[in-house]
């Protein structure tokens, strides 16, 4: 990002006000910046573009590309499962299986 950048306009008390986003920040991803990292340094918005972004570049470092691996990997860093998730299954009679991931 040394020959690109992300620039933020926006009006304070009326007044205009540009921001340029750099450092660690605009280095988050080895491919920034991304439609998800502009909507959130824009606009403040978490997207589930954003979400992926961020996901992604987690289960690359980790080297982990199976799901329940990469959840390994996670709770060994610290993250807690807190979130119930339902998976649901097609085929052979459907059914669900309920499962806590991070």
């Amino acid at each position: 990002m040394n020959t690109i950048g992300l620039f933020i306009f926006c009006l304070e008390s009326g007044v205009p006000k540009i921001d340029r986003i750099n450092g660690a920040k605009s280095n988050l991803l080895p491919w920034s910046p991304t439609w998800g990292e502009i909507n959130y340094e824009g606009y403040k918005l978490p997207t589930i573009e954003f979400h992926n972004d961020l996901y992604g570049r987690l289960q690359e470092l980790s080297e982990k590309r199976n799901i329940n691996k990469f959840e390994g990997w996670l709770v060994d860093q610290g993250v807690k499962k807190t979130k119930q998730w339902t998976k649901e299954t097609k085929g052979n009679g459907g059914g669900t299986q309920k499962t806590q991931r991070c």
